[in-house]
């Protein structure tokens, strides 16, 4: 693995960290503070949207953006972490994570430009099938394709190339959890199962802890001096 593999590696996992555990804590605090109204129609959507509630959903879609490309960086510095006869594990991942992040771009972009700008034009006609708080709209189950089925696919297919060193396997672990998790969440979603989306959200809280040690595993790994080694067996 290269110094700037390994690098670039150590910021992405810090960053998707802080990301990912801010989304957390954003997310009890808006709960605690402002319970879910379930979804009526567009115009209860478009009077609310100024309001504090609605902007700090927005702040929690901004990180949720940059969750899922972050997932996508890790997966190609992974690649140059993994073994070289694990490595078609990684291009996998890095193929599924390249989904999950385009599939979620998708999403949060349309809710702030097609979606907003929309309602600020009062142009609200059949709006509704693209708002994401509608989980019966198109728009979140392209959302919920991504972060529960592809998001899935990308841990499970990463979780095979960590070793037998104790933060390894704590990592391979929670990518384990999360793979099974996520793609069985995605399937139950499809047969109408609408309660796992709060099993989902538990499960994947529990399990980014895998990023602050993928940290301290990049951060081992800044030091070494020879590119391109695999060290896989380093641990």
């Amino acid at each position: 693995m290269t110094r700037l593999a390994a690098q670039i590696g150590l910021w992405a996992a810090w960053e998707q960290t802080a990301v990912g555990y801010g989304y957390l804590l954003g997310y009890v605090v808006l709960i605690a503070g402002f319970p879910l109204q379930p979804w009526t129609d567009i115009e209860s959507f478009a009077a609310q949207l100024n309001t504090p509630y609605m902007k700090a959903l927005t702040m929690l879609q901004l990180l949720a953006f940059l969750q899922a490309l972050l997932v996508l960086v890790l997966a190609i510095t992974l690649h140059e972490y993994a073994a070289p006869d694990r490595q078609i594990l990684t291009r996998l991942g890095m193929a599924f994570a390249l989904a999950f992040a385009m599939l979620s771009s998708l999403h949060y972009y349309v809710q702030w430009v097609g979606v907003r700008q929309s309602i600020f034009e009062g142009n609200m006609e059949g709006l509704g099938l693209f708002v994401q708080f509608n989980f019966d709209s198109p728009l979140s189950a392209i959302n919920m394709l991504g972060w529960m089925f592809f998001y899935g696919l990308t841990t499970l297919c990463l979780a095979p190339i960590f070793g037998a060193s104790r933060i390894e396997v704590w990592i391979h672990r929670a990518f384990l959890l999360n793979g099974v998790g996520c793609i069985a969440s995605a399937v139950l979603l499809a047969l109408g199962q609408k309660w796992v989306f709060l099993l989902w959200t538990i499960l994947i809280s529990l399990t980014w802890y895998a990023y602050p040690l993928l940290g301290v595993l990049f951060y081992r790994m800044r030091s070494q001096p020879r590119a391109n080694t695999p060290i896989y067996s380093q641990f």
